[in-house]
């Protein structure tokens, strides 16, 4: 399920992270074993992504000054890893 072109308009989940991120590799498995569809995208190489993640969380009014991946965008709804991992997992099941 990885993709690296930014067509995705009709996923309903998009993970952006990292390939070495045990976050990220945690994530998507979490994902996978609850056959929740999703695109994922690494943002250490693809320079589009990364972009759009940014600008992602700019526009949600998150701080850009501690970015924690993986950052999520479940249907226009954006959050990132940035406290406890299994709550954070938990939305990506509501």
């Amino acid at each position: 399920m990885v993709a690296q072109n930014l067509d995705h308009a009709n996923e309903k989940i998009i993970v952006y992270g990292s390939s070495d991120c045990h976050y990220c590799i945690d994530t998507k498995a979490y994902l996978e074993d609850r056959n929740i569809a999703y695109v994922f995208f690494d943002i250490d190489i693809n320079e589009k992504a990364l972009k759009e993640m940014l600008g992602k969380l700019k526009n949600a009014g998150i701080s850009l000054s501690s970015v924690a991946i993986p950052v999520i965008d479940k249907e226009g709804d954006i959050f990132m890893n940035d406290g406890d991992f299994e709550e954070f997992l938990e939305k990506l099941n509501q």
